[in-house]
Protein backbone atom coordinates (compact mmCIF):
# COMPACT_ATOMS: atom_id res chain seq x y z
CA UNK A 1 0.00 0.00 0.00
CA UNK A 2 0.96 3.39 -0.64
CA UNK A 3 0.64 6.26 1.75
CA UNK A 4 -2.16 8.23 1.07
CA UNK A 5 -1.44 11.03 3.45
CA UNK A 6 1.36 11.47 1.43
CA UNK A 7 -0.67 11.52 -1.89
CA UNK A 8 -2.63 14.26 -0.59
CA UNK A 9 0.47 16.64 0.35
CA UNK A 10 1.61 16.26 -3.24
CA UNK A 11 -2.08 17.16 -4.28
CA UNK A 12 -1.96 19.71 -2.40
CA UNK A 13 1.13 21.18 -4.06
CA UNK A 14 -0.17 20.40 -7.29
CA UNK A 15 -3.22 22.72 -6.32
CA UNK A 16 -0.92 25.94 -6.04
CA UNK A 17 0.69 25.42 -8.91
CA UNK A 18 -2.65 24.88 -11.34
CA UNK A 19 -4.68 28.23 -9.05
CA UNK A 20 -1.27 29.73 -10.81
CA UNK A 21 -2.31 28.29 -14.20
CA UNK A 22 -6.16 29.31 -13.95
CA UNK A 23 -4.99 32.55 -13.03
CA UNK A 24 -3.38 33.17 -16.31
CA UNK A 25 -6.99 33.17 -17.41
CA UNK A 26 -9.01 36.30 -18.84
CA UNK A 27 -9.96 35.58 -22.46
CA UNK A 28 -13.41 36.35 -23.21
CA UNK A 29 -15.35 32.84 -24.85
CA UNK A 30 -15.57 31.99 -28.26
CA UNK A 31 -18.79 33.28 -29.67
CA UNK A 32 -21.31 31.56 -31.66
CA UNK A 33 -22.86 34.03 -34.77
CA UNK A 34 -25.41 33.34 -38.10
CA UNK A 35 -26.15 35.52 -40.81
CA UNK A 36 -28.89 35.39 -43.38
CA UNK A 37 -30.14 37.80 -46.52
CA UNK A 38 -32.84 37.01 -49.09
CA UNK A 39 -33.63 39.12 -52.44
CA UNK A 40 -36.25 38.60 -55.13
CA UNK A 41 -34.56 39.81 -58.22
CA UNK A 42 -30.71 40.97 -59.10
CA UNK A 43 -29.88 42.05 -62.18
CA UNK A 44 -26.23 43.12 -63.56
CA UNK A 45 -25.74 43.29 -67.40
CA UNK A 46 -23.66 45.50 -69.51
CA UNK A 47 -24.60 45.71 -73.43
CA UNK A 48 -21.27 46.55 -75.79
CA UNK A 49 -23.09 47.92 -79.01
CA UNK A 50 -21.47 47.75 -82.44
CA UNK A 51 -20.73 51.19 -81.88
CA UNK A 52 -20.51 53.28 -78.72
CA UNK A 53 -19.48 52.54 -75.00
CA UNK A 54 -20.57 49.81 -72.94
CA UNK A 55 -24.49 50.00 -71.76
CA UNK A 56 -24.99 49.13 -68.01
CA UNK A 57 -28.50 47.39 -67.10
CA UNK A 58 -28.65 46.92 -63.60
CA UNK A 59 -31.33 46.29 -61.26
CA UNK A 60 -31.72 45.14 -57.38
CA UNK A 61 -30.99 43.47 -55.33
CA UNK A 62 -34.60 44.23 -54.64
CA UNK A 63 -36.08 43.90 -52.03
CA UNK A 64 -33.22 43.14 -50.10
CA UNK A 65 -33.34 41.75 -46.07
CA UNK A 66 -30.45 40.54 -44.61
CA UNK A 67 -29.52 39.71 -40.72
CA UNK A 68 -26.55 39.44 -38.72
CA UNK A 69 -26.71 37.21 -35.09
CA UNK A 70 -26.88 37.63 -32.01
CA UNK A 71 -29.22 39.00 -31.40
CA UNK A 72 -31.76 37.16 -33.21
CA UNK A 73 -33.79 38.82 -36.02
CA UNK A 74 -36.52 37.94 -37.96
CA UNK A 75 -36.78 40.44 -41.00
CA UNK A 76 -39.23 40.52 -44.06
CA UNK A 77 -39.99 42.76 -46.58
CA UNK A 78 -41.71 42.87 -50.07
CA UNK A 79 -42.12 44.95 -53.64
CA UNK A 80 -45.44 45.42 -55.03
CA UNK A 81 -43.80 44.95 -59.02
CA UNK A 82 -40.76 45.22 -61.00
CA UNK A 83 -40.19 45.74 -64.74
CA UNK A 84 -36.68 46.23 -65.93
CA UNK A 85 -36.20 47.36 -69.70
CA UNK A 86 -34.05 49.63 -72.14
CA UNK A 87 -34.75 50.87 -75.45
CA UNK A 88 -32.45 48.98 -76.98
CA UNK A 89 -32.83 45.05 -75.49
CA UNK A 90 -36.94 45.70 -74.61
CA UNK A 91 -38.08 44.14 -71.43
CA UNK A 92 -35.96 41.76 -69.56
CA UNK A 93 -37.91 41.51 -66.22
CA UNK A 94 -41.20 41.78 -65.01
CA UNK A 95 -42.49 40.34 -62.28
CA UNK A 96 -45.52 40.83 -59.92
CA UNK A 97 -45.26 40.75 -56.10
CA UNK A 98 -41.37 39.83 -54.46
CA UNK A 99 -41.77 39.02 -50.54
CA UNK A 100 -38.35 37.83 -48.87
CA UNK A 101 -37.50 36.54 -44.98
CA UNK A 102 -34.63 36.25 -43.34
CA UNK A 103 -34.21 35.13 -39.60
CA UNK A 104 -32.01 33.32 -36.69
CA UNK A 105 -32.54 32.38 -33.38
CA UNK A 106 -28.49 32.93 -32.45
CA UNK A 107 -27.31 32.19 -29.32
CA UNK A 108 -30.95 30.86 -28.57
CA UNK A 109 -30.77 27.87 -31.24
CA UNK A 110 -28.16 27.56 -33.59
CA UNK A 111 -30.82 28.21 -36.52
CA UNK A 112 -30.12 30.53 -39.37
CA UNK A 113 -32.59 31.07 -42.39
CA UNK A 114 -34.03 32.68 -45.28
CA UNK A 115 -36.42 32.45 -48.10
CA UNK A 116 -37.59 34.72 -51.56
CA UNK A 117 -40.25 34.23 -53.49
CA UNK A 118 -41.51 35.53 -57.36
CA UNK A 119 -44.39 35.70 -58.54
CA UNK A 120 -45.98 36.09 -61.96
CA UNK A 121 -42.41 35.54 -63.20
CA UNK A 122 -41.65 37.19 -66.95
CA UNK A 123 -37.89 36.32 -68.09
CA UNK A 124 -36.57 38.19 -71.71
CA UNK A 125 -33.18 37.54 -73.14
CA UNK A 126 -33.49 39.78 -74.63
CA UNK A 127 -37.50 41.16 -75.71
CA UNK A 128 -36.28 42.98 -78.82
CA UNK A 129 -35.47 38.76 -80.32
CA UNK A 130 -36.19 37.16 -78.12
CA UNK A 131 -33.79 34.36 -77.88
CA UNK A 132 -34.95 32.85 -74.83
CA UNK A 133 -38.23 33.40 -72.47
CA UNK A 134 -38.87 31.94 -68.97
CA UNK A 135 -42.31 32.31 -67.12
CA UNK A 136 -43.57 30.98 -64.23
CA UNK A 137 -46.51 31.83 -61.64
CA UNK A 138 -44.12 31.17 -58.85
CA UNK A 139 -40.67 31.22 -58.02
CA UNK A 140 -38.92 30.35 -54.21
CA UNK A 141 -36.24 29.68 -52.75
CA UNK A 142 -35.52 28.32 -49.20
CA UNK A 143 -32.90 27.78 -47.36
CA UNK A 144 -32.15 26.78 -43.55
CA UNK A 145 -29.38 24.85 -40.96
CA UNK A 146 -31.49 22.24 -38.72
CA UNK A 147 -29.05 21.11 -36.53
CA UNK A 148 -26.63 22.32 -33.26
CA UNK A 149 -22.97 23.76 -33.30
CA UNK A 150 -22.39 20.45 -31.49
CA UNK A 151 -23.70 18.48 -33.65
CA UNK A 152 -22.93 20.16 -36.77
CA UNK A 153 -25.66 22.42 -38.60
CA UNK A 154 -26.71 21.01 -41.55
CA UNK A 155 -27.82 23.43 -44.56
CA UNK A 156 -31.05 22.32 -46.67
CA UNK A 157 -31.76 24.27 -50.10
CA UNK A 158 -34.80 24.24 -52.12
CA UNK A 159 -36.15 26.00 -54.80
CA UNK A 160 -40.12 25.59 -56.19
CA UNK A 161 -41.38 26.71 -59.67
CA UNK A 162 -44.92 26.69 -60.08
CA UNK A 163 -46.55 26.54 -63.73
CA UNK A 164 -42.61 27.48 -65.36
CA UNK A 165 -43.24 28.40 -69.12
CA UNK A 166 -39.95 28.19 -71.70
CA UNK A 167 -39.87 29.93 -74.75
CA UNK A 168 -37.77 31.74 -77.97
CA UNK A 169 -35.16 30.76 -80.25
CA UNK A 170 -32.96 28.53 -77.70
CA UNK A 171 -35.89 27.39 -75.56
CA UNK A 172 -37.85 25.21 -77.87
CA UNK A 173 -38.62 21.83 -76.26
CA UNK A 174 -37.28 22.78 -72.70
CA UNK A 175 -39.03 21.89 -69.81
CA UNK A 176 -38.93 22.54 -66.10
CA UNK A 177 -39.47 20.52 -63.11
CA UNK A 178 -41.39 22.18 -60.53
CA UNK A 179 -38.91 20.73 -57.84
CA UNK A 180 -35.46 21.03 -60.30
CA UNK A 181 -32.16 18.97 -58.35
CA UNK A 182 -29.70 21.18 -56.77
CA UNK A 183 -27.70 22.60 -59.98
CA UNK A 184 -29.80 21.73 -62.54
CA UNK A 185 -28.49 23.20 -66.00
CA UNK A 186 -31.63 24.13 -68.18
CA UNK A 187 -29.53 25.72 -70.93
CA UNK A 188 -26.01 25.96 -71.93
CA UNK A 189 -25.44 27.28 -75.15
CA UNK A 190 -22.88 29.45 -76.45
CA UNK A 191 -22.35 33.00 -73.98
CA UNK A 192 -26.01 31.81 -72.41
CA UNK A 193 -26.41 29.42 -69.45
CA UNK A 194 -28.99 29.08 -67.12
CA UNK A 195 -28.98 27.68 -64.15
CA UNK A 196 -32.30 26.10 -61.67
CA UNK A 197 -32.05 25.69 -58.00
CA UNK A 198 -28.08 26.85 -58.11
CA UNK A 199 -27.06 26.18 -54.81
CA UNK A 200 -23.71 26.97 -53.41
CA UNK A 201 -22.09 25.95 -50.43
CA UNK A 202 -19.77 27.96 -48.04
CA UNK A 203 -16.11 27.42 -48.30
CA UNK A 204 -14.61 29.34 -45.22
CA UNK A 205 -13.34 27.53 -42.57
CA UNK A 206 -15.57 27.28 -39.55
CA UNK A 207 -18.42 28.37 -41.18
CA UNK A 208 -21.42 26.25 -42.48
CA UNK A 209 -23.43 27.72 -44.98
CA UNK A 210 -25.36 28.02 -48.28
CA UNK A 211 -26.73 30.23 -50.95
CA UNK A 212 -29.60 29.07 -53.30
CA UNK A 213 -29.98 30.91 -56.48
CA UNK A 214 -33.92 29.70 -57.75
CA UNK A 215 -32.59 31.39 -61.22
CA UNK A 216 -29.62 32.10 -62.51
CA UNK A 217 -28.51 33.31 -65.64
CA UNK A 218 -24.88 33.85 -67.06
CA UNK A 219 -24.52 35.61 -69.87
CA UNK A 220 -20.83 36.07 -71.57
CA UNK A 221 -20.36 37.85 -74.68
CA UNK A 222 -23.88 36.87 -75.85
CA UNK A 223 -24.36 38.02 -79.54
CA UNK A 224 -27.46 40.41 -80.12
CA UNK A 225 -27.96 40.48 -83.87
CA UNK A 226 -28.34 44.05 -84.21
CA UNK A 227 -27.69 44.91 -80.99
CA UNK A 228 -24.10 43.77 -79.99
CA UNK A 229 -22.75 41.34 -77.25
CA UNK A 230 -24.34 40.79 -73.56
CA UNK A 231 -22.73 40.17 -70.62
CA UNK A 232 -23.57 39.97 -67.18
CA UNK A 233 -25.49 38.04 -64.47
CA UNK A 234 -29.53 37.77 -63.49
CA UNK A 235 -30.22 36.06 -60.46
CA UNK A 236 -33.64 35.33 -59.09
CA UNK A 237 -35.01 34.53 -55.59
CA UNK A 238 -31.61 34.61 -54.04
CA UNK A 239 -31.82 32.30 -50.18
CA UNK A 240 -28.28 32.90 -48.12
CA UNK A 241 -28.00 31.32 -44.48
CA UNK A 242 -24.75 30.59 -42.57
CA UNK A 243 -24.16 30.02 -39.20
CA UNK A 244 -19.88 30.55 -37.95
CA UNK A 245 -19.88 27.89 -34.91
CA UNK A 246 -17.80 29.02 -32.44
CA UNK A 247 -14.95 26.41 -32.28
CA UNK A 248 -13.50 28.13 -29.03
CA UNK A 249 -9.97 27.45 -27.29
CA UNK A 250 -9.21 26.22 -24.01
CA UNK A 251 -5.73 26.52 -22.37
CA UNK A 252 -4.93 23.33 -20.13
CA UNK A 253 -2.06 23.30 -17.73
CA UNK A 254 -0.34 20.30 -16.39
CA UNK A 255 1.72 19.56 -13.21
CA UNK A 256 3.77 16.34 -12.01
CA UNK A 257 5.45 16.05 -8.73
CA UNK A 258 6.87 12.90 -7.85
CA UNK A 259 7.77 11.57 -4.38
CA UNK A 260 9.87 10.15 -2.90
CA UNK A 261 12.60 11.72 -4.18
CA UNK A 262 15.33 9.75 -3.81
CA UNK A 263 13.57 6.40 -3.62
CA UNK A 264 15.25 2.75 -2.38
CA UNK A 265 15.30 0.11 -4.78
CA UNK A 266 11.71 -1.49 -4.97
CA UNK A 267 9.80 1.06 -2.79
CA UNK A 268 6.51 2.85 -4.24
CA UNK A 269 7.16 6.01 -6.28
CA UNK A 270 3.81 7.79 -6.45
CA UNK A 271 3.11 10.89 -9.42
CA UNK A 272 0.87 13.51 -8.40
CA UNK A 273 -0.82 14.44 -12.10
CA UNK A 274 -2.48 18.17 -12.18
CA UNK A 275 -4.27 19.04 -14.80
CA UNK A 276 -6.17 22.36 -14.91
CA UNK A 277 -8.43 24.23 -17.75
CA UNK A 278 -7.86 28.30 -17.72
CA UNK A 279 -10.25 28.25 -20.42
CA UNK A 280 -11.56 30.42 -21.91
CA UNK A 281 -13.94 27.82 -23.42
CA UNK A 282 -14.65 24.15 -21.79
CA UNK A 283 -12.16 21.31 -22.97
CA UNK A 284 -14.02 18.63 -24.04
CA UNK A 285 -12.50 14.68 -24.59
CA UNK A 286 -9.93 15.76 -22.26
CA UNK A 287 -7.48 13.06 -22.58
CA UNK A 288 -3.84 12.91 -20.17
CA UNK A 289 -1.17 10.77 -21.39
CA UNK A 290 1.68 9.32 -19.62
CA UNK A 291 4.37 6.51 -20.77
CA UNK A 292 5.83 5.21 -17.67
CA UNK A 293 9.41 5.35 -17.21
CA UNK A 294 11.07 2.10 -17.88
CA UNK A 295 12.33 0.76 -14.64
CA UNK A 296 8.80 1.07 -12.55
CA UNK A 297 5.86 -0.77 -12.12
CA UNK A 298 2.56 0.26 -12.37
CA UNK A 299 0.57 -0.45 -8.83
CA UNK A 300 -2.04 1.39 -8.77
CA UNK A 301 -3.86 5.06 -10.50
CA UNK A 302 -6.79 6.75 -9.33
CA UNK A 303 -8.05 9.65 -11.13
CA UNK A 304 -10.55 12.04 -9.47
CA UNK A 305 -12.74 12.10 -12.53
CA UNK A 306 -12.97 10.06 -16.11
CA UNK A 307 -10.77 6.93 -16.38
CA UNK A 308 -7.49 5.54 -16.88
CA UNK A 309 -6.10 2.55 -19.14
CA UNK A 310 -2.90 0.83 -19.78
CA UNK A 311 0.08 -0.67 -18.24
CA UNK A 312 3.10 0.68 -19.61
CA UNK A 313 1.64 3.64 -21.05
CA UNK A 314 -1.41 5.30 -19.14
CA UNK A 315 -4.27 7.17 -21.17
CA UNK A 316 -6.55 8.92 -18.67
CA UNK A 317 -10.23 10.41 -20.24
CA UNK A 318 -10.59 13.02 -18.27
CA UNK A 319 -14.15 14.10 -19.99
CA UNK A 320 -15.25 17.82 -19.82
CA UNK A 321 -13.35 20.71 -17.65
CA UNK A 322 -14.90 23.75 -17.71
CA UNK A 323 -12.88 26.73 -17.09
CA UNK A 324 -11.44 26.94 -14.05
CA UNK A 325 -11.76 23.27 -13.36
CA UNK A 326 -8.82 21.50 -12.09
CA UNK A 327 -8.37 17.61 -11.49
CA UNK A 328 -5.89 15.33 -10.02
CA UNK A 329 -4.99 11.41 -11.62
CA UNK A 330 -2.65 9.63 -8.78
CA UNK A 331 -0.22 7.46 -10.32
CA UNK A 332 1.69 4.55 -8.02
CA UNK A 333 4.68 2.59 -9.27
CA UNK A 334 7.22 0.30 -7.82
CA UNK A 335 10.63 1.74 -8.77
CA UNK A 336 12.85 -1.46 -9.94
CA UNK A 337 16.36 -0.65 -10.55
CA UNK A 338 18.79 1.74 -9.41
CA UNK A 339 18.82 5.40 -11.05
CA UNK A 340 17.39 8.40 -12.55
CA UNK A 341 13.36 8.06 -13.32
CA UNK A 342 12.07 10.69 -15.71
CA UNK A 343 8.16 11.40 -16.28
CA UNK A 344 6.67 13.05 -18.41
CA UNK A 345 2.80 13.77 -19.09
CA UNK A 346 0.98 15.22 -21.61
CA UNK A 347 -2.78 16.82 -21.97
CA UNK A 348 -4.34 17.60 -24.99
CA UNK A 349 -8.32 17.74 -25.94
CA UNK A 350 -10.70 18.47 -28.59
CA UNK A 351 -10.72 22.04 -28.81
CA UNK A 352 -6.86 24.22 -29.86
CA UNK A 353 -4.79 25.51 -26.72
CA UNK A 354 -3.95 29.02 -27.24
CA UNK A 355 -0.65 28.17 -24.90
CA UNK A 356 0.56 24.85 -25.55
CA UNK A 357 3.71 25.34 -23.51
CA UNK A 358 2.50 24.13 -20.33
CA UNK A 359 0.55 21.16 -22.00
CA UNK A 360 3.61 18.74 -20.80
CA UNK A 361 4.95 18.21 -17.10
CA UNK A 362 8.20 16.11 -16.33
CA UNK A 363 8.71 15.13 -12.72
CA UNK A 364 12.39 13.83 -12.00
CA UNK A 365 13.58 11.34 -9.39
CA UNK A 366 16.29 9.04 -8.66
CA UNK A 367 15.81 5.34 -7.15
CA UNK A 368 19.30 5.12 -5.01
CA UNK A 369 19.87 2.82 -1.94
CA UNK A 370 18.94 4.43 1.34
CA UNK A 371 16.16 5.97 0.33
CA UNK A 372 12.30 5.95 1.48
CA UNK A 373 11.01 2.38 0.73
CA UNK A 374 7.56 3.35 1.80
Amino acid sequence: MYNRDRVRSLAARAAGALVILLGLAGTLAAQTTAKSSAFGESINLRLLPLLGSGIPIGSGPLPLVAGTAPQPFNRSGSLASITVATPATGRILAAGLLTVHASSGVPGTDSSAADATVANLALDVVQRLPLLTLGADVVRSTVALSGSCADGPVPVGTTSIVNARVGGLLGIGISVAASPAPNTVLLNAPGLRVVLNEQIAATEAGVRGLTVNAIHVSLNALPLAGLGLLSGDVVLSQSHAEIHCAEGSADLGVTNVGSPDPVSPGGVLTYSIGVANAGPDAAQQTILTDPLPAGVTLLAVSPSQGSCSGTTTLTCDLGTLAPGDQTFVTIAVSANQLGVLTNTASVASALPDPNPGDNQATAVNTVQSGGPAQ
